[in-house]
């Protein structure tokens, strides 16, 4: 569905949270014509004066120098202008024959350079996409390329969507992108990410519904807070937030907070100045040799009885670099002649098992190509195997590069169990399925599931350490060892009695793509020094063999080295660690690295330092950021560190911040996968990964008392290794914030309310922020289920391990992950489930919607609707939160005792929120300039058990609207895929969907009950309050 052109783009990608400036087609627009909408007069007077003007357009490529324009639009056809013009006069557009033959003569001499034009539009032309709607897309396109002031066009039509393939292979030729999402057309003039949530009429919008009897006390805490605060404004304010009364290291180490001055311009001054530093360096270091102490320590290194044989060791190790043994090489060509082995479509296919059928159906031939084959394709192309025979020649032919081979390797082992010499052998393969799969499939081969012939071993990140220990132990006499691995057996391992690898070519590293801002871990070709790792793993103690299952002009393909780091990650934490050195701007300083990485991977990193509040808009470090620069982790978990710190709940804490710094502690055993669930579960009741390993870690910690902690990791199916560390971390983190100032040695007011969970739960989502997705629930043939959905991605998936993944309803809205990485979909880890109290007011910034009541997050990716009252509150109570932890910042000596009150409030609104309200999908708001709206009152409708609106909603909407002048509305119903059906009601222009419901009729209901709601902003009850929202409606109408 997605298209681009063979050129690289020339125009940088907006990122999703920002809108684009469109052009927008809509088949229920005024505007729009019966092709689209059309552009206004003067603007196509003014584009098609630059045409006219302008003979080459200059385009900033990636590295924002002139590049030359896609195609040339300015010479001449006249064959494209008659066929225009002819097709105006039929259409009655004689006025517009010029100017329409100017724009389609144009773009078809700049498709005759690269192949032929009427090739294309026969094309195009197919089924009922005829010449009239080819020449109007075409005029459209030409418009898009030379507005500057428009980045993509956007069509809704029914009919572009049909035939967008057609479309988009025109907008491909023309160097423009293009993406079908859902029932929206886009093309742009810059690469498209996979999901965008502004076109997205199902994103997340959420009814916040919060109990009377809270909101009163909470009002009442936050009441007295303010009361306090308004009496003691003055004196608190010289005494508490005051910079120069604190003895805070931090506030009183000099230029620690000092802005970074600008740097010389001059290359030929900066350099002067480092060349005078670098002798004032070489005269003070021979100042020190000639002084006493620098004498003294020249002398006694001379003593030591390695310095006088200093020259003799170096040569030595010079002399002798080590060797490995020869290795034989076998490429898949060699291997199909030398054992006769023949290759055919159906026998590479290889077996998952019925839990991953995906991955088998990944496998079998399609129209698109994967990136694995579509990256070998020009090699395998350009190959020549004519001296090897018809056979081996007919299974290379159908050699498929997606595969690894299950049955093709097994078949290799049981002829090296058979025939070869003694020796373990040692198979690489991508991942973890791959290695269990596998497993699976020779432990029912009658040699190499025979344990008496055959010891198959598994090694992987996640295996405890005492089952990586015996890898490395040697097999009884008789016995072969085979090992299973990753490619964490190239460098990091060694294992010595190997003599025999099998390798597939391929690995599973992680990327970052920067388009959709998400990590990926896919399977990809692996570089040749990776190639001869592997291979040298054979070589180790004697001479050794290699079969690499993939021919050698695959190899050939590969690229030389691996992509460095910089390339391959998402840059948070290096963007802070810049900007925390005081160097120039992050963007700059980037672009002169060896290898610089990607414009829109920098843009992403500092938008997200923006949204967590550790960047301002000028690219400048807040007091929140220079706080983070001194903590030697991630960005999020330092934020939650701090929190954590300020809010007296830091040994949890410290535990979740350590855990996500170490390799997961939970281990999920080959043989014993379901024991490791069932015991993982008595950690997890609280939908919450980070609480499960706050829970196992303090079980671990008890044990330990008793020095029990072996055993207990071991009957808990825990990382023994992975608890030590984090325990050590938390020493180290602990000493950290110590030297920040934000806290004492005192260990008990660190801990005042480390008993809460709510408040934990509060402190990792304001640290994981913008980490969140939502829980929507569905019911489906009397099953309960939820999707889950994210601002950048849709529609993704938990990992197995999570203990959210084993639940079939989850009482909360909203959960914050740790981290997403793309596989096959895209899927979450460490996720904790949070209410909406707990996301208005420890997430991100929050913005007011077009109407009272409405709030906005993440530009308006999140909408919450309640009533203007809590809304309100819920902004009050965030900014003085806000302030509270600024101030805490800016002196950490400030004791919170005087903000008891607002503490108070904070807890009790996360605590006892009930997640009472629910999500709502295509809810459309009403400017206040086009209809007035009254403030929030209670209902005028009553959802009576006769129907989820009551009997009169449908009856009370249409005398409302009657009374103001208005026409009767509409309902169009839909039925759903689970048998219930959705109406929306139509008035007015406007559209607004209800709930889904058992029968029409009660959709229907619902639908008028949501419009009522939405019309009177509140619940008022009433005859003459009913008589007064027709008096408005009715005034309204005469304003307009």
């Amino acid at each position: 569905m997605k298209d681009r052109p063979p050129s690289s783009c020339c125009a940088v990608y907006i990122p999703p949270h920002h809108r684009f400036r469109s052009v927008v087609f809509s088949p229920n627009s005024s505007n729009s014509s019966k092709n689209g909408a059309d552009f206004p007069t003067s603007a196509a007077s003014v584009i098609h004066s630059k045409l006219l003007d302008r003979q080459n357009i200059p385009v900033l490529n990636a590295k924002g120098t002139a590049a030359p324009p896609p195609l040339s639009y300015l010479q001449h056809d006249e064959k494209q202008q008659q066929r225009q013009r002819t097709y105006n006069s039929n259409n009655g557009n004689k006025n517009s024959n010029n100017q329409s033959s100017q724009y389609n003569s144009a773009y078809c001499h700049g498709i005759s350079k690269n192949g032929s034009d009427r090739q294309m539009d026969l094309s195009l032309q197919s089924g009922t996409f005829g010449e009239a709607n080819v020449d109007e897309w075409k005029r459209k396109l030409v418009i898009l390329l030379h507005d500057d002031g428009k980045q993509e066009l956007v069509s809704r039509e029914k009919k572009d969507r049909r035939y967008f393939e057609q479309i988009a292979a025109l907008a491909s030729r023309m160097g423009l992108y293009s993406h079908l999402y859902s029932k929206v057309a886009v093309f742009s003039k810059a690469p498209l990410p996979n999901y965008r949530f502004d076109l997205d009429d199902k994103r997340p919008q959420r009814e916040v519904n919060l109990n009377f009897g809270l909101l009163k006390r909470v009002d009442a805490h936050l009441g007295e807070y303010l009361s306090k605060k308004s009496r003691t404004k003055e004196s608190f304010s010289d005494n508490c937030f005051s910079k120069s009364s604190s003895n805070s290291s931090i506030v009183t180490d000099e230029g620690l907070f000092e802005q970074p001055e600008p740097m010389a311009s001059n290359t030929a001054i900066m350099e002067k100045i480092l060349w005078r530093r670098s002798l004032q360096l070489h005269a003070q270091q021979q100042a020190w040799q000639e002084s006493l102490e620098g004498r003294g320590i020249l002398e006694f290194r001379q003593s030591l009885p390695a310095y006088k044989e200093k020259d003799a060791i170096l040569t030595a190790i010079l002399q002798n670099q080590g060797f490995t043994h020869p290795v034989r090489i076998h490429f898949l060509e060699n291997i199909l002649e030398m054992m006769g082995y023949r290759l055919t479509p159906y026998n590479q296919i290889d077996d998952y098992g019925q839990e991953r059928m995906w991955k088998m159906s990944k496998q079998a031939p399609r129209k698109r190509k994967s990136q694995i084959a579509s990256a070998v394709e020009d090699a395998l192309r350009a190959a020549d195997f004519k001296d090897f025979s018809p056979q081996t020649w007919e299974s290379l032919s159908c050699w498929n590069p997606d595969c690894i081979g299950f049955n093709l390797i097994e078949y290799l082992l049981s002829y090296i169990c058979e025939n070869e010499r003694p020796g373990a052998v040692l198979v690489f393969v991508t991942g973890w399925d791959d290695i269990s799969s596998l497993k699976d499939k020779l432990q029912s081969h009658p040699i190499l599931g025979d344990p008496n012939r055959v010891s198959l071993l598994t090694c992987h990140g996640f295996l405890a350490s005492s089952e990586q220990k015996l890898i490395f132990e040697e097999p009884k006499d008789g016995v072969r060892k085979i090992v299973l691995t990753t490619n964490i057996a190239e460098t990091s391992i060694t294992i010595n009695d190997v003599v025999f690898v099998l390798d597939c070519g391929k690995a599973k590293e992680t990327s970052y793509d920067a388009l959709n801002n998400t990590p990926c871990l896919l399977p990809s070709w692996i570089s040749k020094v990776s190639a001869q790792q592997r291979r040298g793993r054979a070589g180790r103690v004697e001479p050794g063999e290699c079969y690499h299952l993939y021919p050698r002009c695959v190899y050939d393909a590969f690229a030389e080295y691996q992509l460095p780091e910089i390339l391959r990650t998402p840059l948070q934490s290096l963007c802070l660690q810049i900007k925390s050195l005081k160097l120039e701007s992050i963007s700059e300083f980037l672009s002169r690295a060896l290898q610089s990485p990607e414009l829109l991977a920098v843009q992403n990193a500092v938008e997200y330092l923006k949204i967590i509040g550790a960047l301002d808009e000028s690219e400048n470090l807040t007091i929140l950021g220079r706080y983070l620069t001194m903590l030697p982790m991630e960005p999020k978990l330092g934020k939650m560190l701090i929190l954590g710190a300020i809010l007296n709940c830091l040994d949890p804490v410290l535990t979740v911040v350590a855990g996500l710094s170490v390799r997961d502690p939970f281990l999920t055993p080959l043989d014993k996968k379901d024991l490791a669930e069932t015991a993982k579960l008595q950690f997890s009741r609280d939908y919450s990964d980070h609480l499960a390993l706050v829970r196992a870690y303090e079980g671990w910690k008890e044990a330990e008392k008793d020095l029990a902690g072996y055993d207990y990791c071991w009957k808990n199916f825990l990382s023994a290794q992975s608890m030590k560390a984090i325990d050590s971390l938390r020493v180290e983190f602990l000493s950290l914030l110590k030297g920040t100032g934000l806290i004492d040695g005192n260990a008990t007011s660190c801990n005042t309310w480390s008993y809460d969970q709510h408040l934990i739960r509060a402190i990792i989502c304001y640290g994981l922020y913008p980490g969140i997705c939502s829980v929507v629930p569905h019911v489906q043939h009397n099953e309960k289920s939820f999707s889950l959905k994210t601002m950048e991605d849709g529609p993704v998936l938990l990992y197995s391990n999570s203990v959210n993944a084993r639940e079939s309803r989850i009482p909360y809205p909203w959960l914050v992950f740790n981290e997403k990485i793309k596989v096959n979909s895209i899927f979450l880890r460490d996720s904790t489930a949070v209410s909406d109290s707990v996301l208005l007011l420890f997430g991100g910034s929050i913005s007011r919607g077009n109407v009272d009541g409405h709030l906005k997050m993440l530009g308006g990716y999140l909408e919450f609707f309640m009533q203007p009252a809590i809304a309100e509150k819920f902004q009050s109570l965030r900014r003085e939160f806000d302030e509270l932890i600024q101030n805490k910042l800016l002196n950490p000596q400030m004791v919170l005792h005087f903000h008891h009150e607002l503490i108070s409030a904070v807890r009790l609104l996360v605590s006892e929120d009930q997640c009472d309200g629910r999500f709502v999908f295509g809810r459309q708001d009403l400017k206040p300039s086009t209809m007035p709206v009254m403030p929030p009152q209670p209902t005028l409708v009553s959802r009576t058990e006769s129907g989820p609106g009551g009997d009169n909603s449908k009856s009370q909407l249409q005398t409302l609207l009657t009374r103001a002048g208005y026409a009767a509305p509409t309902y169009k119903t839909k039925q759903l895929k689970n048998n219930q059906f959705r109406a929306t009601v139509e008035f007015n222009g406007m559209q607004i969907m209800g709930q889904p419901w058992n029968n029409k009729k009660s959709a229907e209901k619902d639908a008028a009950a949501e419009a009522l709601k939405w019309l009177i902003g509140g619940t008022k009850t009433g005859h003459d309050y009913f008589n007064h929202m027709s008096m408005l409606l009715k005034k309204s109408k005469r304003d307009h």
